[in-house]
């Protein structure tokens, strides 16, 4: 499944399609949760859905690294803060960092 979705394009993240410029990420934002329709979806979301969608814009805006996802933090019994990768057993000071992946499926239901 990963191939698949892999290979794809990610959507341009222009609410109107035939606009030339990109629109300002706070107002994109706004327009998904408050409006009724989002260019291009033939469905209407439940608001569930559109707080998911307006997430997914912004981790696809964001070109900055995140936190590596395999790396858990724990705390020593002196309260100092260490990361974990369990597969490996190794233990860091600092979350190493990746950068951000983009593209992504919305598939939920409501309660999942």
């Amino acid at each position: 499944m990963a191939e698949i979705y892999s290979d794809l394009p990610s959507p341009s993240l222009t609410l109107n399609p035939h606009a030339s410029e990109s629109p300002d990420l706070h107002d994109m934002i706004c327009r998904i949760t408050l409006e009724h329709q989002i260019a291009g979806l033939r469905s209407r979301l439940h608001p569930y859905q559109k707080e998911s969608v307006s997430a997914m814009f912004l981790k696809e805006m964001s070109e900055s690294d995140v936190p590596d996802p395999l790396y858990i933090q724990v705390s020593g019994m002196d309260k100092t803060v260490f990361y974990l990768q369990p597969a490996t057993m190794e233990i860091l000071r600092e979350c190493p960092m990746v950068a951000a992946h983009h593209g992504g499926v919305l598939c939920e239901e409501l309660g999942m």
